[in-house]
């Protein structure tokens, strides 16, 4: 992939997809930790087949484009900011994919619990407390032979400093892969489906707190 503004006259090289975003008020250019990480996760899943793709939290719609750009069919994104989507739909449009892609204004906390549909690959590029919040809406969206990429900023204190994080899913993937894959078998087993669950949330509150315990390290004057 090629990532350019509109203004900026750097030609592809053969092979290359280009994708024209300008800065702007909404989320995702491709330069930040988290979203070039998002990124580098939809070449892959394209790169393996492609296959239906959800992006939660879209802000420019830029992995949503990637995902059009790079074949991933169907392809649906969201977010609860209306400028984003305002954004999103320009960018689709001036990237040539806003008939491959379906946009809308939604709220992840408010999303139904059970889905119409899952997902060859979810990305969910959000805030840390959001991703554990509304970990089981997130996770229901993923199809059982799926894959979920989760990535966010960490609120540090309160003055909400921002952190980039990465979370690290591509440990966590195959336990999040075995609980959409053992989803349905276990409802006649509640317990066993709460303790998968409880074993994921644990390992995503573990890796964040180690990663902040890393930032603290490395850029403490900053968060005191």
């Amino acid at each position: 992939l090629l990532l350019k503004p509109s203004w900026i006259k750097r030609k592809a090289k053969p092979g290359q997809r280009v994708i024209v975003v300008d800065p702007g008020l909404s989320f995702g250019t491709g330069h930040h930790a988290t979203t070039s990480f998002c990124l580098r996760e939809v070449v892959r899943f394209c790169a393996h087949g492609g296959g239906s793709f959800l992006d939660i939290g879209t802000g420019s719609g830029i992995l949503a484009i990637a995902a059009a750009k790079l074949g991933a069919r169907p392809i649906e994104a969201f977010d609860f900011d209306p400028e984003a989507v305002r954004v999103a739909r320009e960018n689709s449009h001036r990237n040539r994919v806003d008939r491959k892609l379906k946009l809308a204004q939604q709220d992840v906390t408010r999303i139904p619990r059970k889905p119409k549909s899952r997902y060859d690959l979810v990305c969910a590029n959000l805030i840390s407390n959001l991703l554990v919040q509304e970990r089981e809406r997130i996770i229901a969206r993923v199809a059982p032979a799926g894959t979920l990429v989760l990535a966010g900023l960490l609120a540090v204190s309160m003055r909400m400093s921002a952190l980039p994080v990465v979370l690290g899913m591509t440990a966590l993937a195959p336990l999040l892969r075995a609980h959409s894959r053992h989803s349905i078998e276990d409802t006649g087993r509640p317990f066993l489906a709460v303790l998968r669950l409880g074993l994921h949330l644990f390992l995503v509150l573990a890796m964040t707190v180690a990663a902040h315990a890393a930032y603290k390290r490395a850029y403490g004057a900053l968060t005191e």
